[in-house]
């Protein structure tokens, strides 16, 4: 019997990319990355990356990738430090 998939709400999904973006520093993330240590599919992983950068909590800039490719590399802004923060403070206070 196969187990039932347990859906996770889209405010932990930001907190889940926030938290690996805080984990990796100066040097950002390549977005399939967040992609496999958050469990998302590249779909539903563009959408809230997309969100995110519309809100200013992160950047998205294209790097060289071997001769002819480039890969994309994420990083938190001050902004996206801050809120993560808050969501840390609130997942605490309401023991989630």
């Amino acid at each position: 019997m196969a187990t039932p998939r347990k859906y996770r709400s889209a405010l932990i999904i930001i907190q889940s990319i926030l938290e690996e973006l805080m984990k990796s520093g100066r040097e950002g993330m390549v977005k399939t990355h967040i992609y496999k240590n958050v469990g998302l599919k590249t779909s539903v992983g563009e959408k809230y990356l997309e969100q995110l950068e519309a809100a200013e909590y992160l950047t998205i800039t294209e790097e060289p990738w071997g001769k002819e490719r480039f890969r994309l590399r994420v990083h938190i802004t001050t902004k996206g430090q801050k809120r993560f923060q808050w969501f840390i403070q609130l997942s605490n206070e309401l023991e989630m």
